[in-house]
């Protein structure tokens, strides 16, 4: 490994530790803060007919340092208040079923996001810190009444591995990868099946992981495909002891038009088990439509 390589993930993770403390101290940056929202609609379904699906991301944010693109060594700093993201799912049809069948949502106080790179190869690596992550989801298919999980810190990381410029029609190309987790907090699941019980427990700890290809074919026109994997172990009881986890797999393609509307397909895979518990159920899943950024 050279210096180049080594110094970008030691100043991100130098810079985090940074940003952290000086939140703590009460110290925040004078740059003025700015809304961030992002909201879309498509369809979801896990074969009980297509629903109606919400897709929102919205937060305050504050750029504490804007990298210059001319220096060796670009590094850039952005915090963000009140960060939540998701997707809601409605059965409008009438036919009976529960009217909120699926519910994904994070909600993160305050994150720290610090982005290094070196400008001669364009390659660059974002690290994000977050403070009390909190996670409240819904899935009947998986048997799901509501989950809501709090951890004490939450980390994330991606870096661009590989970056070509106008390979043919394909435009500027880049290989990235990310990685995140969470841990230590708790975390509770209550089944629709009155029979399954409530888990309540220790939530140790949650990793997600993907890889991907970016296709930046115009300035108004981009492709991104990426692939990931996601588990999470926690330990608690119901009626007795428990070992619960969810996890998952997906695919999904994503296009940007003029930087204001994507649209995107996502397919996958998700799997809820509690070994001494409820036992496993797993359902595919298919989640389509377009975000619009604001």
């Amino acid at each position: 490994m050279n210096m180049k390589s080594f110094a970008a993930p030691l100043m991100a993770v130098v810079a985090l530790a940074t940003g952290a403390q000086a939140f703590a101290d009460g110290e925040y940056p004078s740059n003025p803060l700015s809304p961030m929202i992002e909201v879309g609609a498509g369809g979801e379904t896990q074969g009980n007919g297509v629903n109606v699906l919400l897709h929102v991301n919205v937060g305050v944010r504050r750029t504490v340092e804007e990298g210059d693109p001319d220096d060796i060594l670009v590094i850039s700093e952005q915090q963000m208040w009140a960060h939540m993201s998701g997707d809601v799912s409605f059965n409008v049809s009438g036919n009976g079923q529960t009217v909120v069948p699926y519910m994904d949502i994070r909600f993160v106080p305050w994150e720290d996001t610090v982005t290094v790179g070196n400008s001669e190869d364009g390659l660059m690596l974002s690290g994000t810190l977050e403070l009390v992550p909190i996670e409240i989801g819904r899935n009947v298919a998986l048997d799901q009444n509501v989950v809501v999980q709090v951890s004490v810190i939450g980390v994330q990381f991606r870096k661009d591995l590989a970056h070509w410029d106008d390979v043919t029609a394909l435009g500027n190309v880049t290989l990235f990868a990310q990685v995140a987790a969470d841990a230590l907090g708790y975390k509770v699941v209550d089944h629709v099946a009155a029979t399954a019980g409530t888990f309540h427990g220790f939530h140790l700890l949650g990793l997600s992981g993907a890889v991907g290809a970016n296709f930046e074919i115009s300035d108004n026109f981009n492709v991104r495909l990426e692939i990931g994997a996601n588990a999470d172990v926690n330990f608690g009881a119901n009626n007795g002891f428990a070992i619960q986890s969810d996890m998952g797999a997906y695919a999904a393609v994503r296009f940007t038009i003029a930087k204001f509307i994507e649209l995107f397909v996502m397919g996958r895979y998700q799997a809820q088990c509690e070994a001494f518990g409820s036992g496993c159920q797993g359902a595919p899943q298919l989640m389509f439509g377009a975000t619009f950024y604001f």
